[in-house]
């Protein structure tokens, strides 16, 4: 009789543990579903923000595509001399 208590013991046991398994196997599906939700989102949200750049680009006025270039200009300038700073190891930049 004390052989089968174990074994019924051994099975409850066994079956609280299936369960949390599967509490936390849900849990993070649940999360897994967010992450993916979350990526979605901004991967549209990125898509309309570079649409709606360029179309706002594309109604530059000739004086704003002037201070438009100027300011790319410059930028990309900042850009290479940063990356030259960090190529030649300066701690600095």
């Amino acid at each position: 009789m004390q052989l089968s208590q174990g074994i019924h013991l051994d099975t409850i046991i066994a079956r609280n543990k299936v369960n949390q398994l599967k509490k936390r196997l849900e849990e993070l599906d649940v999360v897994e579903d967010a992450r993916i939700a979350r990526t979605t989102f901004y991967d549209q949200m990125a898509e309309v923000g570079q649409k709606g750049w360029w179309e706002s680009i594309e109604q530059l006025n000739a004086d704003e595509v002037t201070i438009f270039e100027v300011w790319l200009s410059d930028t990309c300038s900042k850009m290479r001399h940063h990356s030259n700073q960090l190529e030649n190891g300066d701690p600095s930049s």
